[in-house]
């Protein structure tokens, strides 16, 4: 029988291995970021790659070296590039790829939130990164309406007023597992707009995960949760411009 020392060892190193070692949320960090990578970044790597996660980052203009307001951002994968995705194990490493989509491949989608509170006004950003098995099932993945559920209440979105939609694709390349083949990806992203009201329901959400539903322009939806940590983020973010109104 092995000794209590050895099944310790044993049981911290399979923790390790699949990810599951549960850290407490940390304190925010003063991190801070660029509108222009709040602009480009996301759109041009796959799920939003090196951008820093449920931290508050300040946002600062460089053109004028000032501070306009503070984001936290959230990040959401979805594996469905192998049919096998059944059993214990596979449940565990699938959790681990739902954080980190990693690179594109047929079947993969990552969903990054950017929350926000800046001087214009309050909002969220959706942007969704899309690598479809089905090249012709990525049509009108545009997200058109947002839900945030908080609790038993349930907070609808709208995009801000006049603004356009962005979405782009391109071509990538992926390996098999025996050769190197092509295929498409796509991109996407709306804003949505955070009145001063509804800034208070996120500054006071319930501790733990929050759930969200996005409807795209075809009809379709998706739910996906936003991490406890982001959550907590929210209290200072949207403290920045509480009312989520324009100064006049």
């Amino acid at each position: 029988m092995p000794s209590l020392t050895t099944v310790r060892s044993i049981l911290l190193s399979t923790l390790l291995i699949t990810g599951l070692v549960l850290n407490t949320t940390k304190p925010a960090t003063a991190g801070e970021i660029s509108e222009e990578k709040l602009n480009t970044e996301r759109s041009l790597k796959w799920g939003g790659e090196g951008l820093p996660l449920d931290d508050v980052l300040t946002v600062r203009d460089p053109l004028v070296n000032s501070i306009v307001g503070k984001v936290t951002i959230d990040r959401h994968g979805e594996d469905n590039s192998t049919e096998e995705n059944t059993g214990f194990l596979s449940n565990i490493f699938n959790a681990i790829t739902i954080r980190d989509p990693s690179t594109p491949k047929p079947g993969r989608m990552a969903i990054v939130t950017l929350w926000g509170s800046k001087e214009e006004g309050c909002f969220v950003t959706a942007s969704i990164h899309n690598a479809p098995k089905n090249n012709d099932s990525a049509n009108d993945i545009v997200p058109v309406k947002m839900e945030i559920g908080l609790g038993t209440q349930v907070v609808k979105l709208t995009p801000v007023p006049r603004s356009t939609p962005k979405t782009a694709s391109g071509n990538y390349t992926y390996n098999d597992g025996k050769n190197e083949m092509s295929a498409t990806r796509y991109f996407s992203e709306n804003t949505f707009a955070i009145n001063g009201k509804v800034a208070d329901l996120f500054r006071n959400a319930p501790k733990g995960n929050a759930r969200v539903r996005i409807t795209f322009a075809n009809g379709s939806t998706k739910i996906f949760p936003i991490g406890e940590k982001n959550v907590a983020r929210w209290k200072e973010i949207y403290s920045y411009n509480p009312t989520c109104t324009a100064a006049k």
